[in-house]
């Protein structure tokens, strides 16, 4: 759900929007029924996939608190966004991952172990940590 609010600052109307939801954020364990082909690379212009289930997979879910607030007086927006995302070290699960050739390879991929509310912009170096599988 969405609320937005008018109220005076300074004697300036100023538009606050935040959203509301029903979920906050969390580690979610994904079902095991849930995970085939849900690890997808591409290799050698091939797209492949783990053609079975794997046991351990996990995803942050959720939301977070985040504000905008519009300023007619000085025309900015000011924004506070958090995202829900991973924390800490991440888990390892081996995958068994197969291409449209035939050739098939595991691989360790990594899952969140925790999630939490943190300021959107770690967004930019979320993927800094977590090496691409080669």
């Amino acid at each position: 759900m969405i609320r937005l609010h008018v109220f005076a600052l300074m004697g300036l109307a100023c538009l606050l929007c935040a959203v509301d939801y029903v979920e906050s954020c969390r580690l979610k364990m994904l079902p095991t029924h849930g995970t085939r082909r849900y690890f997808r690379l591409q290799i050698n212009n091939e797209r492949c996939f783990n053609p079975d289930t794997v046991e351990g997979v996990a995803e942050c879910r959720g939301g977070c608190e985040s504000t905008s607030m519009y300023t007619p007086g000085n025309s900015t927006i000011d924004r506070q966004c958090n995202c829900c995302i991973p924390v800490g070290k991440p888990n390892k699960v081996e995958v068994v991952i197969e291409c449209p050739s035939g050739s098939t390879f595991r691989r360790h991929m990594l899952v969140p172990s925790d999630c939490s509310c943190d300021p959107c912009e770690t967004l930019t170096n979320i993927n800094a940590d977590i090496p691409i599988p080669k």
